[in-house]
């Protein structure tokens, strides 16, 4: 009988036999048979083999690389001519690894781990991890890792904060794999990790996506991590959400694809209203660095749609970061335009929508309705880029909406009646068969974006009139109202035009007022009101455009006196409406426009 003894010493010196000589022979072969050997004895020695775990382990995962079939090495430098992306090289690396035999002698080694041998086995994986030779050992490694956090957790808790620091330092690992690997593994370790060394970790990525944001390949890399935290990191992740939710609100409007689906999955493992409530503070001051000490367009840009964001969670109760955010926005607002900075346009308008009362009750010198009108009317006049144009006449519309009781006409129109005609034409790419379709040249795809400044342009005129005071209808009323009939004859395309005749019904409607008219319309501009109409009125292709010339038609009749010669005019435009397809809206104003007309006769 031989004693237990005896056959661990035998053991020891067939082991220490095949780690040292046959796996370190120059010999293909000899390394082949010399690791075929360790697997039988990993499978059949029981306990036996405890104190030599960490050897063995470490071989079979610096084995799954040094194996790998030749044919990937010849791949990975040839990869383009055979039009193979980095990652799926990987994928199949890693695809074959996994069916290596050694995996399964690993779980058999992960049973026999203890505390006799977890700091060499840990001192071995982490020596792996930071310098080992091929993907799918270092991918294996943390594989391993994870198995030993999952099943023998108790023994690695301890050594939490010296894992993290070497899986810190792998955090921009060059190879896509490796980088997911190893941030699983961290969240992982996180479940076990105490406060105290779990937080450098937690700081880093929040250093490397704020600090080092302009570069994209950092930024995703964080943002894996902060995913993994999130969904597999446990209750331990929670001692950290001050630092990670406002981390994680930014980052789901990240400009890149990639990262934003990894911030909104992180986000939906712990975002709430409730949450955004409870870390506005924290989300308030991650925005604020951004803005005011980043160099980074992309995280200005960024925290210009947080702000957005968080108007949509708390609404009026952004009041408490009101003057802040709003001396911020604005600050960063002024100067050159450059690329995403329309999103700080957006952010202010919902910013000024959500705390319009507290501005209006409490203004300041930087915070209050006058100054935030000259900001929006400072930006719109920008012409070097049309998307930042259109977010900026879209901007200064929901500003002025908000507002309704002040009054700021005169500086609107001095802006915008530029802004009107300043594109004509430009944008008339459906109307490639009008007579006045322009010939004029534009960047292709800023079409839309013209024809949406237009729209805008005119909304915020009717707006600011409407919101004007009677003493400024009546000194500015003649200028508008030419205005309006000019560029009611310019060719402009038809939703454009819808937009300029509900403006001039909406003139009509703040001109004729109960007991007093603030304007009294000229025989010549009756005419030409009636032509514009009549013109317009027998359009068969577009019914939103007739709706609404019926409209301005219709209040015009309302009110304003009408002599023989305009009546029959109007009637001869109706008799010739007879035959065209209505909606029941347009039938409606049809039937009472004929009757009024009839009745005038």
């Amino acid at each position: 009988v031989v004693s237990t003894q005896s056959t661990g010493e035998s053991l020891t010196i067939i082991l220490t036999f095949l780690l040292k000589k046959g796996m370190l022979s120059p010999c293909e072969e000899a390394k082949r048979q010399a690791l075929g050997q360790i697997l039988k004895i990993s499978q059949t020695a029981g306990d036996l083999i405890t104190p030599h775990v960490p050897e063995i382990v470490a071989v079979l995962l610096e084995g799954l690389g040094a194996f790998e079939p030749a044919q990937f090495n010849y791949l990975s430098f040839h990869a383009e001519k055979y039009d193979i992306s980095q990652e799926q090289l990987e994928s199949a690396r890693l695809s074959v690894s996994r069916m290596s035999p050694m995996n399964d002698t690993l779980d058999i080694c992960a049973r026999y781990v203890d505390e006799t041998n977890i700091l060499p086995l840990l001192d071995r994986l982490l020596a792996l991890i930071r310098s080992g030779v091929g993907l799918p050992t270092r991918v294996g490694t943390g594989k391993f890792l994870i198995q030993l956090t999952t099943n023998r957790g108790q023994l690695v808790k301890g050594f939490c904060g010296k894992v993290l620091r070497v899986l810190q330092s792998q955090i921009e690992d060059p190879s896509p794999s490796a980088r997911k690997q190893f941030s699983l593994c961290a969240a992982y370790v996180s479940k076990l990790a105490s406060v105290k060394a779990l937080k450098p970790y937690v700081d880093h990525v929040v250093f490397l996506y704020v600090e080092k944001g302009e570069n994209v390949s950092t930024k995703q890399s964080a943002a894996q991590v902060v995913r993994d935290l999130m969904k597999f990191g446990g209750e331990n992740i929670k001692n950290y959400y001050r630092e990670l939710i406002p981390l994680v609100f930014i980052g789901r409007n990240d400009p890149n694809e990639e990262i934003k689906k990894l911030m909104t999955e992180a986000w939906d493992e712990c975002g709430s209203s409730s949450v955004v409530r409870l870390y506005s503070k924290e989300i308030v001051e991650l925005i604020t660095n951004c803005l005011s000490n980043s160099t980074s367009w992309e995280l200005k840009s960024q925290a210009g749609l947080s702000v957005t964001s968080m108007e949509t969670y708390l609404g009026e109760n952004l009041k408490d970061y009101l003057q802040v955010l709003a001396d911020l926005l604005i600050s960063s607002i002024s100067g050159r335009t450059w690329n995403g900075k329309e999103n700080l346009l957006k952010a202010l308008a919902a910013l000024t929508e959500a705390c319009k009362k507290q501005i209006e009750e409490k203004p300041s010198s930087t915070l209050s309705p006058s100054a935030i009108l000259d900001v929006f009317l400072n930006e719109v006049k920008k012409k070097g880029s049309k998307t930042y144009q259109k977010e900026a006449a879209a901007g200064l519309l929901k500003f002025l909406k908000s507002f309704p009781s002040f009054d700021a006409f005169l500086k609107v129109k001095e802006a915008l009646y530029p802004v009107v005609e300043g594109d004509v034409g430009k944008s008339k790419k459906e109307d490639d068969n009008d007579k006045a379709s322009s010939a004029t040249e534009v960047k292709e795809g800023d079409q839309e974006k013209i024809k949406e400044i237009q729209k805008a342009a005119i909304s915020s005129l009717s707006t600011s009139f409407a919101s004007a005071t009677v003493s400024t209808r009546k000194s500015a009323a003649s200028e508008y109202f030419a205005f309006l009939l000019k560029i009611s004859r310019l060719p402009f395309v038809w939703i454009v035009r819808v937009d300029i005749l509900d403006a001039i019904q909406s003139f009509f409607d703040c001109i004729f007022l109960p007991g007093e008219d603030v304007y009294q319309i000229t025989e010549t501009q009756a005419k030409e009101i009636i032509s514009v109409c009549g013109d317009l009125l027998p359009d068969s292709k577009y019914s939103s455009l007739r709706l609404s010339t019926i409209r301005a038609l219709f209040t015009f009749v309302q009110h304003y006196k009408l002599n023989a010669t305009e009546t029959k005019v109007i009637q001869g435009i109706l008799e010739n409406l007879s035959e065209l397809k209505r909606s029941e809206e347009f039938f409606a104003i049809y039937g009472k426009l004929t009757t009024k007309i009839n009745s005038s006769l």
